[in-house]
């Protein structure tokens, strides 16, 4: 089916634990003990993990078109390798995206993200659900639910799902009309239970805002975690942006403070787009990524053009078996 519910199961009646989604999940470092490099794009011998943008063609009603897995055949390419998939899962983006609505650094004076998500996830999608909370039955949750059904169809293996980059958008933290820390909180426990439903060894990674201050970060990691409990599911992993030269997670953030904080390992990429950075990872000595893997960082995604040393330097000074142990 081309519906964003689809084949996807439910992942309860939105306020009671559910026993789907629970027990399942792998290890929540999936590389093991070793420290994991990637790129985006298919996987390479030489790499533990790659990852792809997963959900663009969902329309602006919520459905995808009819055979519609826009992932499919890549996860088909990781058949024969010991790479892991790792999707950028955007469903929630692109679903604004088709309604007109562009992400902030684009269009910050026009509809965005920010000031239209809000709105939009707590309207006509949420008709289902009690006024004002985010259940099971939200339109995008059972959008996730569906796209995590064909995931595991294709793939039984683990699959990393980096959630919604810059998730907190959608909250009032960056409109008056977002949602609250409380729903912010329910819908990213509801995606996360809708996942591990449909798609048993997944991993689910929530996202960190680099932009966002110590305090917004707190309410955040709390109210997520509050939710999850409810639920009964959890997240495995956090990722976010940074450079492998700092100790500096973002904002006034370390990533052992960020690492204590949510008691997750740490998956970092160098961004895409108007942010991307030159790459700051791969290039560094041991020394110094054995220094960003005390601080509970357990992978770096080389998102930028692939460096000509790439493969020299992550299977020589950087190979997995020459750093430290992420197993803390």
């Amino acid at each position: 089916m081309g519906g964003a519910g689809g084949t996807g199961v439910p992942p309860g009646d939105g306020g009671t634990p559910s026993t789907c989604g629970t027990g399942t999940t792998p290890a929540p470092n999936p590389f093991g003990c070793s420290f994991a490099w990637g790129v985006n794009g298919n996987p390479t011998s030489y790499l533990q993990f790659a990852s792809a943008w997963a959900g663009y063609n969902i329309k602006a009603d919520g459905t995808f078109p009819t055979n519609g897995f826009d992932s499919g055949n890549w996860l088909k390419s990781f058949a024969s390798t010991t790479a892991v998939p790792a999707y950028y899962a955007y469903i929630l983006g692109y679903y604004g995206h088709a309604n007109g609505l562009q992400d902030g650094n684009v269009n910050p004076g026009g509809p965005n993200l920010t000031n239209g998500m809000g709105p939009l996830l707590l309207g006509v999608l949420n008709t289902a659900c009690p006024q004002g909370t985010i259940c099971d039955q939200n339109l995008m949750v059972k959008a996730y639910a569906w796209y995590a059904a064909q995931t595991y169809a294709a793939y039984k293996k683990p699959v990393i799902w980096l959630l919604e980059g810059d998730f907190i958008q959608y909250s009032v933290e960056g409109s008056t009309s977002g949602l609250s820390y409380v729903q912010l909180g329910q819908l990213a426990a509801q995606i996360a239970l809708a996942i591990k439903c449909n798609d048993p060894p997944a991993v689910v990674a929530e996202n960190y805002s680099t932009w966002i201050s110590t305090s917004q970060l707190n309410s955040y990691i709390g109210e997520m975690n509050t939710a999850m409990a409810a639920l009964g599911t959890s997240y495995d992993m956090i990722w976010t942006t940074g450079k492998g030269t700092s100790a500096n997670a973002g904002g006034s953030e370390t990533w052992a403070a960020l690492h204590t904080l949510t008691g997750k390992p740490i998956l970092v990429d160098e961004s895409f787009g108007l942010s991307a950075a030159g790459d700051s990872w791969a290039n560094q000595t041991a020394a110094t990524i054995n220094a960003r893997i005390a601080g509970g960082v357990v992978a770096a995604n080389i998102t930028t053009a692939t460096p000509s040393y790439l493969q020299t330097n992550v299977t020589t000074t950087l190979a997995p078996s020459a750093l430290s142990t992420t197993c803390f």
